[in-house]
């Protein structure tokens, strides 16, 4: 079955990109002529402050989608700070965790699904950055 989730997987990734191209949001490209296993459907942010940021992943919580961040900035983890290291060690790092959110990506996931987190992700935006959706 893995081919069948592999395919399913790049069917997703191809509906969200068409779902999220008046967004300002900057979604997993790939190449015409690869073809990924799409572990992720990772977006980021343009523009938007940490803050924005932070309300945007929270409200699509709160709406109960379930979204999340890959991956935290090492420099940031707890284990880490304690050797100390901390906040602007790694700025590249930083801003990606501060712009990114993996959307829902999985086997069984509906097209009707992936319309109402991108409608979802729609009205975040406007409340939140409504500059943003100018």
């Amino acid at each position: 079955r893995l081919d069948e989730f592999v395919v399913e997987r790049n069917r997703q990734l191809q509906c969200y990109r068409e779902l999220l191209a008046d967004l300002p949001v900057q979604l997993l490209h790939l190449p015409d002529d690869v073809f990924s296993s799409v572990h992720l459907a990772v977006i980021r942010l343009q523009q938007a402050t940490s803050e924005q940021h932070r309300q945007v992943f929270e409200g699509l919580r709160a709406a109960g989608i379930g979204v999340q961040l890959h991956y935290s900035p090492v420099n940031l983890q707890p284990y880490y700070r304690v050797m100390g290291f901390g906040e602007g060690q790694f700025p590249q790092a930083e801003a990606y965790a501060s712009s990114a959110i993996s959307l829902p990506l999985f086997p069984g996931l509906s097209a009707a699904d992936q319309v109402r987190v991108a409608a979802v992700l729609a009205e975040q935006l406007q409340a939140v950055a409504p500059e943003l959706m100018a």
